[in-house]
């Protein structure tokens, strides 16, 4: 419940390569704070139900490391609020 970001990367590079595209749910601060590093961003909070999108350019998710991937997107519901 409380993983940071370094237990998330192990997590991550635990993926079995069979595996292109994976989704990790998890919560904060350590999601944030895990997204940030690996992509390099500067996200406040990722709130209650946001989607984040990211992606690598490795051949094995073992090498995956922190500062190395790209942000896709992130979106939340309450950014659509008129």
């Amino acid at each position: 419940y409380h993983a940071d970001e370094e237990t998330l990367l192990d997590v991550v590079k635990k993926i079995n390569d069979h595996y292109h595209s994976v989704a990790i749910f998890g919560h904060n601060p350590g999601l944030t704070e895990f997204v940030n590093a690996l992509t390099g961003s500067m996200i406040d909070n990722i709130p209650t139900c946001g989607i984040v999108g990211c992606e690598f350019k490795i051949t094995s998710w073992k090498d995956a490391a922190m500062g190395q991937a790209a942000l896709l997107f992130f979106d939340f519901p309450k950014s659509k609020a008129d």
